[in-house]
This record gives structure tokens, sequence and C-alpha cells, in this order.
């Protein structure tokens, strides 16, 4: 019996084939070439993502990620070198109320996550420390930049932003240099100065200044008042009339009301100026603060009318004198 098929057979099997359903396509890949082709298209969906999320980035780059936290969260850095005199002062109340008005922090604080969380501190502040305070005493979210940083990175952006900033006085900045060769952060002044990029002699009498002896830093109302010129001087009083300096502290009395620039000219032997004031029913309304530049006259409230009329008469008794 003849069992191949008849033209008949395969025009019906043709047919057939031709009507039948396309195959789903989990189908035609379990086939190689359906499965190169597949994988080919998938390759092809990814890398176009790949590109399209690249050029996004790419808007951000060099960008560092921003997010609120919790100010309790953060604590100190061991190198903190704000005096507690630095929250304590017209400066710190201007940006507390800064902050308030705005409802946080414009300016965000650097922070690095601790390795092992410490009692509630997740965080450890390089710096912003003012920013930060003033958050914590305000009960408000801290914006801040979150990044890894080893201990002499910490310490080298805190001194780098501060130094940009100029709000770091001379005091805070030498308690911090001396506090990194005590604790071995850097091996020596000279390699603190290269790391941080500044002169050995700047860091020199930074330190010096901080490790002024006691009594000289306790004769001022503010050990922040203290320049780093009067740092030579001062020293060299110490150590060649130590009896007639420490006598001359004694004379001060505490507290007293002198600026900075009356105590050092006091301590080293000029006569320390009565500090004035001006009073109007009884009130003060203008401090001033003499000193060897000149005086410096610091009103109560000043509005632009009261601003006008005083100028215009510092301007009147200016040129009467000159005309003399």
């Amino acid at each position: 019996m003849n069992t191949r098929p008849s033209i008949k057979d395969k025009a019906l099997l043709a047919a057939s084939t031709t009507a039948a359903p396309p195959q789903a396509p989990a189908t035609v890949a379990r086939t190689g070439p359906g499965a190169l082709v597949r994988h080919l298209q998938s390759e092809s969906i990814i890398s176009a993502e790949n590109q399209n999320l690249k050029e996004q980035l790419a808007q951000w780059d060099g960008a560092e990620p921003h997010r609120h936290l919790d100010p309790k969260t953060i604590r100190a850095s061991r190198w903190a070198n704000r005096h507690p005199d630095s929250f304590q002062n017209p400066e710190f109340d201007s940006l507390r109320d800064e902050i308030q008005h705005a409802g946080g922090n414009i300016q965000p604080v650097l922070v690095r996550p601790l390795e092992v969380p410490d009692g509630p501190f997740l965080y450890e502040l390089a710096f912003g420390h003012r920013r930060h305070q003033a958050c914590l005493v305000l009960d408000l979210p801290v914006l801040a930049m979150v990044r890894r940083m080893s201990d002499q990175e910490l310490f080298s952006a805190m001194d780098r932003e501060n130094r940009e900033r100029k709000d770091l006085r001379p005091y805070e900045q030498g308690v911090a240099y001396r506090r990194a060769i005590e604790e071995g952060l850097f091996s020596s002044l000279r390699k603190l100065a290269t790391n941080l990029g500044v002169s050995p002699s700047t860091v020199s009498t930074a330190i010096q200044l901080a490790s002024l002896p006691e009594t000289i830093l306790q004769a001022f109302n503010s050990r922040l008042d203290i320049q780093y010129r009067w740092v030579a001087p001062l020293l060299e009083r110490f150590e060649k009339a130590p009896d007639e300096l420490d006598a001359r502290i004694k004379a001060l009395g505490r507290p007293h009301k002198l600026g900075g620039q009356q105590v050092f000219a006091h301590l080293m032997g000029a006569q320390a100026p009565a500090p004035k004031s001006i009073s109007v029913k009884g009130q003060q309304t203008v401090k001033i603060v003499l000193s060897g530049r000149g005086a410096k006259f610091v009103f109560q409230k000043m509005d632009a009318d009261l601003l006008g009329e005083v100028e215009a008469a510092i301007q009147a008794v200016l040129e009467r004198r000159a005309g003399r």
C-alpha cells in the first residue's frame, strides 16, 4: 500500500499550517534563533533606559544629597571648635531668628553617619555647629549633607568651611588645631598646616593663642575677643614682667564691662578708658566702645530716619572741626 502523501494531502497540510494561530513568544523563544532575537530586544531596551538615566544623573553631577534630619540624632564632633560663647551673642541670636523665620536652615550642615549608633546619635557633625544648635533650640529639622569621611577628612572639611565663612574666632581656631595635634590626628604642626593648606606660622600663632595662661584668658570678658596680633606681646609681657601683669589682671576686677581692645591695652600698660554710653529717659540707647583705633557707637535701635539724622549730625560736627 502506498503511504506517501498525495498532492491533495500536501495542500491540505499547508493550508492548515498557514491558518494555525501564531505561536506565543515564549514558544518561539524556545528555539535558538528566537531566544537570541528576544535577548537582543531586551538588551536594546535596557541600554536605552540606562542612557536615559545617565542623562538625568548628568544634571546632578557633583551635587551632594540633602536630607532633613532630627537635630537630636546629631552629636558634635570630637573636633568641635565652637566655644560656648558662640551660642550666646547677638550674632547667634540673629542666625537663630533667621532660621526660625525661614522654617529651617537654608545653608545645609555637613554630617557623617556613625558606624555604630551612640545612644540617640546616628550622625556626627562636621561643620554647621551654630546652625545645628539653632535648629535644636527651635525644635526644627536640620537640613544636612550626609557624607562618609575619615577623621582627617572631617577635620579638613570643618576647617575649610569655617575659614571660607570667616566666622570662626582665633581662639576657637587655636583650640581646634591644638586638639588635632594633641590627639594625634596629625603627627606634626607642619603636616596639619600642609593638609589644611595654611601656613605653619598661622597654625603656630593660633595654638599659642589658645594656650595662653589661664589668668590672661580669664581677664577678657570673652576669649573670643582675643586677636592674633596680641599673642606675641602678651606672651612677652608674661615672660618678662609676670608680677606686673598679674597685678594688672587683678586690678581689672570681675566682672567688668571692658571690651577686648580695652583689656589688652590695660594689660600692656596703657590706661583702659572707662566704658561710656548715652542714656535717654533713664534708658541706655547708645553704647560707646573705645579703642586705640577710635570709637564705635552701638545703637539699641536704628531705623532709616534716625540713621539719616545721625549721619547729618556727625557730618556737621566733622565739618565744624575741620573749619577751625
